[in-house]
């Protein structure tokens, strides 16, 4: 059973690691970092066109390196620019913030409402638009503040904030279709971040209140990086996603 084309919106937030040409001079020298997870969320945007054609869902997606603005921080978190953009200055922190940062913002509210407009002249579905924001993790994290932190061998994380019920079936129901899928799929939910930190997810709970279902997937870099690990997660995947929203309750 597949849901409502409606139903559904794919975004990828960290899709690049694209630096626009006025901007090179601040990154000189940074090619590894750029290049790194820090960079950007390797895999994560074929990840997110996957998942948007196996639903005939929009797909909302950015280029530019989370090292000039990170588009998964809200206005009021600290972490929008990295320690190369805060060296720019105020107007030029403004102008990355309106070319950039509150275009795609703006896309993925519109495209939300949009959704739950033609999810209200559905009379087969309540009135309600699941988000999938595709991300990816790096399965060596290394070190903070001088200590070792934990490998992350699992392949996908589930992030929801559990205190919203639609969220928390949601990501169960595609957790065990995962798992009926293929058993030897690790799945993690809330790992390896907390899915109500800071976010854009975080924002459009409060904003679409309970007729949103926001979810982010976090995908295993070192699994997206391999053609063969790439293609059995991604039919996994795909396959899963309309039967966990259609059960979904």
């Amino acid at each position: 059973m597949s849901p409502a084309p409606s139903s559904v919106v794919i975004t990828c937030e960290h899709g690049g690691n694209q630096v626009p040409k006025e901007y090179r001079a601040v990154f000189r020298g940074a090619r590894d970092v750029l290049r790194s997870h820090r960079g950007w969320d390797p895999g994560a945007l074929a990840m997110g066109k996957a998942l948007a054609r196996a639903t005939d869902a929009p797909f909302v997606f950015a280029t530019v390196t989370r090292l000039l603005v990170d588009l998964n921080r809200t206005k009021d978190g600290s972490g929008r620019f990295s320690e190369f953009s805060r060296s720019l200055s105020e107007d030029e922190r403004t102008r990355i913030l309106k070319e950039y940062y509150e275009p795609h913002w703006t896309a993925v509210r519109n495209t939300i409402a949009a959704a739950l407009r033609a999810a209200a002249r559905n009379k087969e579905r309540p009135d309600e638009v699941f988000h999938v924001a595709s991300h990816s993790f790096t399965a060596e994290p290394g070190k903070i503040s001088g200590r070792a932190r934990p490998k992350r061998p699992y392949e996908v994380g589930l992030l929801f904030d559990p205190s919203r019920s639609r969220e928390r079936s949601f990501a169960e129901q595609w957790r065990r279709a995962i798992l009926r899928s293929d058993p030897d799929v690790q799945v993690m939910m809330n790992r390896p971040y907390r899915g109500w930190t800071d976010g854009m997810t975080t924002v459009f709970r409060t904003e679409f209140g309970p007729a949103y279902v926001g979810i982010e997937l976090e995908c295993n870099q070192a699994v997206l990086a391999q053609p063969e690990s790439l293609s059995r997660l991604r039919r996994v995947l795909c396959s899963t996603l309309p039967a966990a929203v259609a059960h979904t309750h």
